[in-house]
Formats: C-alpha cells, structure tokens, sequence
C-alpha cells in the first residue's frame, strides 16, 4: 500500500498499515544510544551496533582438512564473540567454541533428506 504525502488525506487503513510496519522496526532500536545532547551515551546493557564491513578474508594456507569451504576460522571467532555477546571479535588463537562440520554436500549430498 502506498502512504499518501498529506496526513489529512489518511485513512484508518493508512494508518493501521503504518503501525504494522513500524511495530516490526522499533524493538530494533536502542533508543538510549541516541543522544539527547552531542555527548555519547555509553551503555552495558546492549553495545551500540557495529557498522559491518563488507569484505573478504584474505586467503591464507588452507589445513590438511579445512573446518569448511563456505565458513573461515575467521567466520568462527565472529560468531564466538556473538555467543558470548562480547563488543570485540575473539582473536583466532583464542576462540572458546568448537564448532563441528555437520554435513558437507561434496560428501553427504545435496539432498534435503539427507540433511
């Protein structure tokens, strides 16, 4: 559905329509990282989101039996530092998670049944 530019021209549904929208954004938002004044707010409860950079690990020695084709070791000290809810990533000599590989088309097969 369409909004119309002008407010008074709203419908009930134009309005209802923006609600549902909006109900699925705002949880989303940490209201208090906004600043009310141009001082930062720091906060404990939730770090503020880090801008996510776009761009591929460098390509280095591969192990006798690689973790995975598609997920580096890189990927893995990402999503330890997610588990653990931590605001920096774990270096890769220190990730606190084993992650195991459990299914590889090449080998297992594509199918979903297999999956």
């Amino acid at each position: 559905m369409i909004l119309l530019q002008n407010l008074k021209e709203w419908t009930n549904e134009n309005f209802t329509t923006l609600k549902t929208t909006l109900q699925q954004c705002l949880p989303l938002i940490r209201y208090f990282h906004i600043p009310a004044t141009d001082q930062p707010i720091e906060s404990i409860i939730l770090p503020p989101r880090t801008i996510l950079v776009q761009e591929l690990p460098i390509r280095t020695a591969e192990p006798i039996n690689p973790f995975s084709t598609i997920i580096t070791y890189e990927h893995v000290a990402e999503i330890s530092s997610w588990i653990d809810r931590k605001s920096s990533t774990y270096s890769l000599t220190n990730i606190p998670h084993e992650f195991q590989l459990i299914l590889r088309g090449s080998v297992n097969g594509f199918a979903p049944q297999i999956f």
